[in-house]
């Protein structure tokens, strides 16, 4: 685990376009929410004895997921989702 983050930042320093990096990262992590519900859930097994890095851990990926649902088309599911949550707000 601290070896794929290791990965990430030394990537990042390397990458030509750093901004462009970091978002095909949050998009090959976090694909669809599944995906982003599934890796926080291991994290959260793999960490749970190191209280302070599990917060920092969590803000990373939080900010990852945020940015990979703005560059990526919306899933079928996300799509239904909202469409529930626009019809129970009439």
């Amino acid at each position: 685990m601290t070896s794929e983050y290791a990965g990430y930042v030394k990537n990042l320093r390397n990458a030509e376009n750093q901004d462009e990096y970091i978002k095909y990262t949050a998009i090959t992590l976090f694909p669809n929410n599944d995906a982003y519900n599934k890796r926080m859930s291991r994290y959260k097994k793999w960490y749970q004895g190191k209280k302070e890095l599990l917060p920092s851990i969590e803000d990373l990926y939080n900010l990852y997921y945020e940015l990979s649902k703005k560059d990526r088309p919306m899933t079928e599911t996300e799509i239904e989702e909202a469409v529930e949550d626009v019809l129970i707000d009439e």
